[in-house]
């Protein structure tokens, strides 16, 4: 228990033991002064701005046990009132969540590593498709056409058949060069994301009808691998969801630097006429589903946060990674 002031005025046997105290000595303790340094600013700002309010909260964060070793904890707060209504303080309740939060861990770190797979096995694909089937319809077509050189004297609907066999395989060969590119463009990593988005909007424009205007700002150049090609993912799932689910003519793509951090912003002016329910759903943009899980997972690995602001407007799409330049 916390008095208005935030002092401790009660506590029971396993939070004592928590900080390897008696009862009466954990009294005295500073509620902040054994959270970790980079939660302390945290949990110290929630706390006050919590109480000014009187109002319920929780929050979570590292504090150091009397062995010296940080555990996760998640704390629970309520407000206490007198019967005339005058504040008394907090009662709180406090688990240790460092297994959770450890398991949560390990998860994140195989989903990272199921994601690696899964684009490494992309590259490995496109590779195949563009380098070895690729080449063996492009050899067909050729063929075809020789074949038909060769004999010019065929009957006219036999001529007729060679001609549509090799439009077949002149089709089939650009779909299968799309396919490719898709999977992974050639020009992410030979010129970097502004070159593969200029040339995957253009083809999504053709491909949807949707016309979408790119802003890059000039100074931004190359960035690290593993960067350019999540902020590519992010728009290509993005812009499959505004195509697939929003009625919207137009969209926009924009990279920018913005106080030390990259940001992306991927937003339409669509409306959708229903959508699943669950976290940020709406009745406009996004739709949720596998795709914003991935892409939350792409975009945690790299040290960013991913969030989606839907309206009557339309539905924008934010990447926040700072930047950490020498």
């Amino acid at each position: 228990m916390i008095d208005a002031d935030g002092q401790i005025t009660f506590v029971n046997r396993a939070f004592a033991e928590f900080h390897g105290l008696p009862e009466d000595r954990v009294l005295d303790i500073d509620l902040f002064s054994t959270v970790h340094p980079d939660d302390r600013h945290y949990a110290s700002e929630i706390f006050k701005s919590s109480v000014a309010e009187r109002r319920v909260f929780s929050m979570e964060y590292r504090k150091r046990r009397a062995d010296g070793q940080y555990r996760w904890l998640y704390v629970h707060l309520v407000p206490r009132f007198a019967q005339d209504h005058t504040f008394r303080g907090y009662i709180a309740s406090v688990t240790d969540i460092t297994e959770r939060k450890e398991a949560e861990t390990a998860l994140r770190e195989l989903n990272a590593q199921l994601l690696r797979a899964q684009d490494a096995e992309r590259r490995r694909i496109a590779r195949e498709l563009h380098d070895v089937t690729a080449q063996d319809f492009f050899a067909l077509t050729v063929e075809l056409g020789r074949l038909s050189n060769m004999f010019p004297d065929l009957p006219e609907e036999a001529q007729q058949i060679l001609i549509e066999a090799r439009a077949l395989g002149e089709t089939a060969l650009r779909q299968l060069r799309t396919q490719a590119y898709l999977l992974h463009p050639p020009l992410l990593d030979e010129l970097g994301l502004t070159a593969a988005l200029e040339w995957y909007l253009e083809g999504f424009t053709q491909r949807s009808g949707i016309r979408v205007e790119l802003t890059v700002d000039d100074e931004i150049g190359r960035l690290p691998e593993d960067l350019e090609f999540t902020f590519f993912r992010i728009v290509q799932e993005s812009l499959t969801n505004v195509q697939r689910h929003a009625r919207s003519p137009t969209a926009q793509v924009r990279l920018t630097r913005e106080n030390g951090s990259l940001v992306l912003r991927v937003a339409d002016q669509g409306r959708l006429t229903s959508v699943d329910g669950g976290e940020h759903s709406s009745s406009v943009g996004w739709k949720p589903g596998l795709g914003l899980t991935g892409m939350r997972e792409r975009v945690r690995h790299i040290g960013g946060w991913l969030e989606i602001d839907s309206s009557d407007e339309g539905a924008t799409i934010t990447v926040t990674v700072p930047l950490h330049e020498p």
